[in-house]
């Protein structure tokens, strides 16, 4: 299956490789094996939203499952929950 590949369009108030070193940095102690974790949306979500969501989606062939296809964005927000060591993503504003 051949996917068209157009320009990702980034979104300057999203989640950004700075955003999640500045994680790392404010927390030396965590560890390289500390989980992330991702917040499960439904796909009504994508669906219905009228913001952009599937103009600003990446589809892409599945490493995995040949065939099979996924849908990405870009994530909205990451924190670091220390109490529980895990990092979580948000993936919707």
């Amino acid at each position: 299956m051949k996917l068209s590949k157009p320009p990702f369009k980034k979104l300057n108030n999203h989640l950004t490789l700075g955003i999640l070193r500045e994680i790392l940095y404010k927390n030396p102690t965590m560890s390289l094996d500390t989980p992330i974790l991702v917040q499960r949306v439904e796909d009504s979500y994508f669906e219905n939203k009228g913001s952009g969501w599937s103009e600003n989606s990446l589809i892409v062939e599945d490493p995995y499952m040949p065939g099979t296809t996924n849908q990405y964005s870009q994530a909205w927000c990451a924190f670091y929950d220390e109490e529980r060591e895990v990092i979580c993503l948000d993936i919707h504003y």
